[in-house]
């Protein structure tokens, strides 16, 4: 802030330096160094010069108002002459005048016979003399009256120009005005001859120099019907002439000019000889008062610009406390698992938190200030209808709440991905409902086997005395009760815990073909083909109970899941494999399929959608699995078929 204060008030400097700088260029007529070097009062050579020589300046005689001789008084009288007067009473010396016609003057100024003269300023004469600053700026008018409709010389067109046998009003009215514009110039004596005809309506205007032509109305007293036309012919300095090798002529003359400007004296001369009807020159009061207001303005402007830096270093740190403050709010927001969006009144996002790009995959941009309603990825997530909230999606639980933040016609919406948190709870709630129905169904197959076993054996006494078709057909149906009660109890037992834990070394191959051989009745039965693609010998350390359990689990959800449904070819394919030290298994079959509820549920306990099942045969599988830190997950589609996968740890491998 300290450099933009240091940056403003160098602008607010160099301002007002050009500022000060056309300001002297407007006043005076010179630049900054002329100024400060003409400033400065007369140093002790001019003072010597001043004292040793007096000084004469030549004017054109009989120039009315320049130069001329009042015939009443018979004095030298004129604007050149006051203006003479003027810079004898700024130099405390008096400078005497000589009237000369204008071919002698040159020549009195090259003899010595003159200090100073009042020589035209052109190419021809800068050659031969120095010439001082400016005492004024001549112009070439054109005097229309009144009720003319024209106001700027560009518009003159068929217009008859009186004017006297001037070279600069003839030169400058033929270069400055085209054949087109029908400019004719009628030459009269004197300007008053031009002012008679212009009054008479025998031209349209007259043109001269300004200020003779404003001298010669004031004296004629017909100002008021008259106005200048806006723009001039030709501009022309009016300067004094000095020898080329007097200096001190030129720097004392220069001295004695900036005084008169500085004391507005010019204006004052010319409001004296041309009382009512000035021309055009610079009246340097107004520009005090100009340049008074710009002083004014910048003193306000620097004044404005401390206050402000004030004030704007207050807001600064009071804004760097605020943003420090947001610093930290979304340090501790970006730091929250809870993912956090804030959507305005347009549906517009304003804001959101590194919990929702994560939860959305997608970077911070994808999302401000974007309708949410556009963003494909938030559509599961964002309903403004319900405050509340859970749902699932993909394989993700998440819980939405929606706020209304009233002040501003915002919407805070949050989104907590509680998966573990939901999948934890479940799993504690299965685990200890699991807990109680494995304590129940150990003393259950505990109570249930003993009156079993004296069934049994009754039944092996009675079947002695049952020698007719009869009793054997009840023989028999009672030994198939006693043998399925007796499965139902070992799946009971399975369900609380294998009865073997043991790991030994197991072929892979030989174990399949004897599960296979065992269902060969129904496998063949049902016109069901096994393809069995594994290596040859895979001999693997293992608990061989599990991988029994998990083969003729599938098995037989196989061939059940093939008898639902009619198929010309009914296929089992069951692919193994080793890799990274674990062992894979994918049992594939063609049969009905499992439908997507079902799909989630099939490893939960006691789920099952068979008429006679238990919904023990999958939990029992997955719970040993997990056990030894295996893997199993179901890939299924309804009415084509279901496909599991299976990812067993092999002891005594490396795994890393």
């Amino acid at each position: 802030m300290k450099k933009r204060l240091i940056l403003v008030l160098v602008v607010a400097a160099y301002i007002f330096f050009i500022a000060k700088s056309t300001d002297t260029m407007i006043r005076y007529n010179m630049d900054w160094l002329e100024y400060i070097k003409y400033s400065v009062g007369l140093n002790y050579g001019e003072e010597a010069y001043l004292e040793n020589n007096n000084l004469i300046c030549g004017v054109y005689v009989n120039e009315i108002p320049l130069s001329f001789v009042d015939e009443e008084t018979k004095q030298n009288s004129g604007m050149v002459i006051d203006y003479i007067s003027q810079m004898s009473i700024e130099l405390e010396d008096e400078i005497g005048v000589a009237p000369m016609e204008a071919d002698q003057l040159e020549v009195a100024l090259q003899s010595g016979d003159i200090d100073i003269a009042t020589i035209e300023k052109n190419k021809e004469t800068v050659k031969k003399f120095n010439f001082t600053e400016p005492l004024y700026t001549l112009h070439g008018k054109i005097l229309v009256k009144n009720a003319s409709q024209i106001s700027k010389i560009d518009e003159l067109k068929n217009f008859k120009l009186a004017t006297v046998d001037s070279g600069d009003i003839v030169n400058a009215t033929k270069k400055y005005f085209s054949k087109e514009q029908n400019v004719s110039i009628i030459v009269v004596k004197d300007l008053y001859s031009g002012i008679d005809l212009l009054k008479d309506g025998l031209v349209d205007g007259v043109a001269g120099d300004e200020t003779k032509i404003s001298y010669a109305l004031n004296q004629s007293k017909g100002y008021s019907d008259y106005k200048f036309l806006e723009y001039a012919l030709y501009r022309k300095e009016v300067c004094l002439a000095v020898k080329k090798d007097n200096n001190n002529i030129l720097s004392i003359t220069n001295k004695a000019i900036l005084k008169m400007k500085q004391k507005n004296l010019i204006m004052q001369t010319q409001s004296k000889w041309f009382g009512t009807f000035t021309p055009s020159v610079k009246d340097m009061k107004s520009y005090d008062y100009i340049y008074g207001f710009i002083l004014f303005s910048l003193s306000i402007v620097v004044l404005l610009i401390t206050w402000n830096f004030l004030t704007s270093r207050k807001v600064n740190e009071k804004t760097h406390e605020l943003y420090e403050s947001k610093e930290e709010l979304r340090v501790i927001i970006d730091t929250l698992n809870r993912g956090i969006i804030v959507i305005d009144e347009n549906k517009k996002i304003v804001e959101c938190n590194n919990a929702v790009l994560r939860i959305l995959e997608l970077s911070r941009k994808n999302l401000l200030n974007k309708d949410y309603l556009e963003i494909n990825e938030l559509k599961p997530y964002i309903d403004l209808n319900e405050e509340n909230r859970h749902f699932s999606y993909g394989n993700s639980y998440y819980f939405v709440t929606n706020t209304k933040i009233d002040e501003d016609e915002k919407t805070l919406i949050t989104i907590e991905d509680y998966t573990d948190k939901y999948i934890n709870e479940k799993t504690a709630r299965q685990e200890s409902k699991m807990i109680a129905v494995g304590q129940l169904s150990a003393g259950l197959a505990h109570e249930i086997r003993n009156p079993l076993g004296l069934i049994k054996s009754y039944v092996y006494v009675i079947k002695n005395y049952c020698l007719d078709d009869v009793g054997g057909h009840a023989i028999s149906v009672i030994e198939d009760s006693i043998s399925r009660i007796n499965s139902l109890i070992e799946n009971l037992l399975r369900f609380s815990k294998l009865s073997n834990e043991e790991s030994k070394l197991i072929n892979i191959n030989s174990l399949i073909e004897s599960i296979i051989r065992l269902e060969e009745k129904n496998i063949g039965g049902n016109d069901i083909v096994v393809n069995i693609n594994a290596a040859k010998d895979i001999e693997i350390k293992m608990n061989e109970d599990v991988i029994k359990l998990l083969l003729f689990n599938l098995l037989n959800n196989g061939i059940e899941s093939l008898n639902e449904i009619k198929r010309d070819k009914k296929t089992i394919d069951i692919h193994i494999s080793i890799s990274d030290s674990n062992l894979l298994i994918e049992f594939t079959d063609n049969g009905c399929g499992i439908g997507g509820h079902d799909l989630e549920n099939i490893f939960n306990p006691f789920y099952t959608t068979k008429e006679n099942g238990t919904g023990l045969g999958l939990y029992i599988i997955s719970t040993e699995i997990e056990k030894i830190d295996g893997k199993i997950r179901a890939e299924s589609k309804l009415g084509e078929g279901t496909t599991f996968h299976i990812l067993l740890p092999i002891e005594g491998a490396d795994n890393e």
